[in-house]
């Protein structure tokens, strides 16, 4: 049971989604293949290939890896909310 004013967040395969969708424009913009970053953050295509399509959930430190690959801060490959989160009642 749900507690009363908590928001319904999407499932997690949601963001996993998102962040393969934004994971691959970042990749596409700069103009590198999946091979090629892959390669140069030590991370298998395969691997890649799963995150860039919401199958594979990439950890913090793997994250990192990808950001630095493309040379972005983290935050500009995670995916922004569609809706603001409601301020929380505890504050």
């Amino acid at each position: 049971m749900r507690s009363p004013g908590k928001q319904s967040r999407p499932p997690l395969t949601d963001y996993r989604v998102a962040f393969g969708q934004s994971l691959r424009a970042a990749r596409e913009a700069v103009g590198i293949s999946q091979e090629a970053l892959a390669h140069d953050i030590g991370m298998s295509r395969r691997y890649l290939s799963g995150i860039e399509r919401g199958e594979a959930n990439p950890t913090l430190d793997q994250i990192a890896r990808l950001a630095d690959g493309l040379n972005l801060e983290p935050s500009a490959l995670l995916p922004m909310r569609s809706q603001p989160r409601a301020p929380s009642s505890d504050s």
